[in-house]
């Protein structure tokens, strides 16, 4: 196991302090992941030789890359920023490969959990080629496990398939050279990734292979993981008898030593799972005492992110078992927290993430044509890592933009209930409108979210019935407002070829506009069809509703423009944008005809669908 043996032999046999640095640092690699206790008195005993040799700069530098990777592990992300890219200076102009390549790999996932993509990987990678290089071999395969998590952490699901190689390599390697603790991480890494894409059999399989390694090394960190990966999985597939057994497994692992070792951040983790799954259960009592342990162990330990969602959790348990008085303390709690993590940097980082945004659109195109025509793999590399951040950019648009506001509707809540009675009926309507301008405000970076990833995704052609989508969406409308009286007139059109899913959300699109535009009429009509001009066929949608002014139809079909007053007909402004880049995706091209209160309608054609 990581040859720590011969490392401790070594130590025992150290003839002065310099040579006692170095191996004491070696060891706090060892047993960083599996011995939290131990890593603390080999960090302490490094710290004090180091006092007696101020000016030995090796250990010093190496020193301060492990205590920067401490700092990144227990969750403050800003600080191992900050002392890994001071060590890292040193590690360059000093050509000390080894450390330049731990530095590396330790900075680009610190860079990747901060949000910043394209630099963590571009560092992974060069971790990575350093590694390959000298033959670093363990430092090849942490860089190769960082890969992977910087590419999980996004969350999103295209990401999953470069985390999943990456992971695969790990275990790969960690098997051939016998790393058992590598091994049993790489599998609960293979396991999330395959939870995230929705395969759960196969998530099961590789967390139970991760748990029984685990054991068998005692790396109860990952054992712990791995059980409550298990229990939630089996919980998602309404099995019981397993869930509860996996839980049991947890607190087994807490309760079963005096100094379990486990990362201070795991254990409010496990409290939170195994509340969500009993709340799910509905056995709130149970939910109620993980979530308070949880609480105070996140407090303890300075974990605030685990500490708020411990807050809203209770606060719905609370609201369950209807303690009002509670659910609300504890709504209180998890907004005044939220707070103080996001408030202060929110506006700074959005505007910058903003400029960042533009500036980067503009770097991807360009690194687009520059590809096709040289045809290179170092511009495809590049080419990848800029939309690499483009994608990073709308987790963390959807992440940091909901957090104000979802503090704005909150404390709106909280003085609607507690101080209403203090305003007048003016002050309480402009209150109200806060409250309906926040979900507006929710409603348009969901729509914003989902434009971004129409233009990512990757088409997946079929044969696609519009006839039938277009009956589907009329049944769905007419439910949702039986006291309408609309003709519907859906006429046979012939299966096309294109993304399924991308063509139903456009003709959603459109026969909501419809819909949305008729609703004045006392006797609306909206009608799909299709016919021939030139040999080539349109698909049309027409209505009979409000239509628009004609001089205005060039802005139909740009985000954020509205022919309407939303008093009069609420929207986004981003339905018929996201309706314009699906069709263009299909090859085709969308245009309107309508005039003042004489009803509207929607062309389109599709040609080769472009990936």
């Amino acid at each position: 196991m990581f040859k720590l043996a011969d490392l401790e032999a070594q130590l025992a046999e150290a003839k002065d302090d310099l040579e006692r640095i170095d191996l004491l640092i070696e060891i706090s690699f060892v047993v960083f992941y599996i011995h939290p206790q131990r890593f603390q008195e080999v960090m302490e005993q490094a710290a004090q030789l180091l006092q007696r040799h101020p000016d030995y700069e090796p250990g010093r530098i190496m020193l301060g890359i492990i205590q920067g990777i401490h700092k990144d592990f227990e969750g403050d992300t800003d600080a191992a920023i900050r002392d890994l890219s001071g060590t890292l200076e040193w590690c360059r102009q000093h050509q000390h490969h080894l450390y330049l390549t731990r530095n590396l790999t330790a900075l680009g996932l610190s860079h990747a959990f901060s949000g910043n993509q394209t630099q963590g990987l571009e560092m992974l990678l060069e971790a990575l080629a350093l590694a390959e290089r000298f033959q670093y071999r363990y430092e090849q395969i942490s860089a190769l496990l960082n890969i992977g998590v910087a590419h999980a952490v996004t969350e999103l699901p295209e990401r999953m398939e470069p985390a999943m190689r990456a992971f695969q390599k790990v275990l790969e390697l960690s098997l051939e050279d016998g790393l058992i603790e590598l091994v049993a991480l790489a599998q609960n890494n293979i396991s999330t990734a395959y939870d995230r894409m929705g395969q759960f059999d196969a998530a099961i399989e590789f967390a139970q292979a991760s748990l029984t390694n685990a054991k068998a090394c005692q790396y109860d960190d990952v054992a712990l993981l791995a059980s409550l990966h298990l229990a939630m999985l089996h919980n998602h597939k309404q099995h019981a008898e397993q869930t509860d057994f996996y839980l049991a497994e947890c607190a087994a692992i807490l309760e079963g030593q005096d100094e379990p070792r486990v990362a201070a951040s795991s254990i409010p983790q496990y409290y939170f799972h195994a509340a969500n799954i009993y709340s799910s259960r509905r056995d709130w009592q149970k939910a109620e005492h993980l979530l308070l342990d949880g609480i105070r162990v996140s407090q303890e330990k300075k974990i605030k992110h685990m500490d708020y969602q411990c807050h809203e959790l209770l606060a719905t348990v609370y609201q369950e078992q209807g303690d009002d008085a509670q659910a609300l303390e504890h709504y209180r709690q998890f907004h005044r927290i939220k707070e103080s993590i996001f408030s202060d940097e929110n506006e700074l980082k959005f505007k910058r993430l903003s400029t960042s945004f533009q500036l980067k659109q503009a770097q991807a195109e360009a690194a687009y044509q520059k590809t096709l025509q040289e045809a290179s793999q170092r511009h495809i590399l590049r080419l990848q890592l800029v939309i690499d951040e483009l994608e990073a950019f709308s987790y963390s648009v959807s992440h940091d933009l909901r957090a104000p506001l979802r503090s704005m509707l909150g404390f709106s809540q909280i003085l609607q209930q507690d101080h209403s009675k203090s305003l007048d009926d003016e002050g309480r309507g402009y209150l109200q409108r806060v409250i309906q301008s926040t979900y507006q405000m929710d409603h348009l970076i969901d729509a914003l979210l989902r434009l971004s990833r129409i233009a990512r995704s990757k088409l997946q052609i079929t044969s696609v019935d519009l006839t039938q989508i277009a009956n589907d969406v009329a049944t769905l409308l007419s439910l949702s407002e039986p006291t309408r009286k609309v003709e519907w007139v859906i006429l046979p059109v012939t299966v096309v070829q294109g993304d399924y899913g991308l063509l139903k959300i456009a003709l959603e699109n459109l026969l909501n506009n419809a819909w949305k535009y008729t609703s004045k009429r006392t006797a609306a009509r909206i009608e799909f069809g299709c016919t021939q001009t030139d040999q080539k066929l349109v698909y049309y949608i027409r209505d009979n509703g409000a239509g628009f002014n004609m001089a205005f139809a060039s802005k139909l079909f740009k985000g954020f423009q509205r022919l309407h007053r939303s008093d009069e007909f609420e929207g986004t402004g981003i339905g018929l944008a996201t309706v314009h880049r699906i069709i263009q995706r299909h090859g085709g091209r969308i245009w309107a005809e309508a005039a003042i209160e004489q009803g509207a309608t929607f062309y389109f054609t599709l040609g080769q669908p472009v990936s």
